[in-house]
This record gives structure tokens, sequence and C-alpha cells, in this order.
């Protein structure tokens, strides 16, 4: 992993960039199903104990580049809440 980039950055766009963006939501937001990542820690017994967690839009695949895990967090994964 490399360091995260400091300072200014040119970034260029197209008529087909996409831009996502988060907003605050509540654990009844996740349905059956939904991809999401978490951050958190792992119990002794496998599960997570989530301090975070994402849920990722449509589009954005489990192992690409935009739809995983962060720094410290699990794996995506599927959950059923």
């Amino acid at each position: 992993m490399t360091p995260a980039q400091q300072g200014s950055v040119k970034v260029v766009t197209s008529p087909s960039t996409t831009v996502r963006k988060t907003a605050a939501g509540a654990l009844s937001d996740i349905s059956p199903g939904d991809t999401v990542t978490i951050q958190g820690t792992r119990n002794a017994d496998g599960s997570f104990t989530a301090t975070a967690i994402t849920i990722v839009p449509a589009g954005f695949a489990p192992g690409s580049r935009f739809g995983t895990g962060g720094a410290g967090g699990a794996p995506p994964s599927t959950t059923t809440p």
C-alpha cells in the first residue's frame, strides 16, 4: 500500500464520469443481499464488532478499487441485518 496523496492533484473528467456520495444512515438502511464494508475489530469467534459500516452502491463491486475495505477494516462482506 502506498501513502495517501497529499496536496493538490489535477483530475480529468469526462461526460461518463460518475460521482457518488455517501450520507449518514441507520442500521435499518441495510437490506439482505446488500454489499457492505465494515471497519472494526475481529472477535475470537470470527465475527466483527463494527465501528463503521458503509453500504457499497450498486455498480461498485467488491474487489474493485472503489468497493474494498479501508485500512484496518474487514474485507467486503454481504450481511443480513
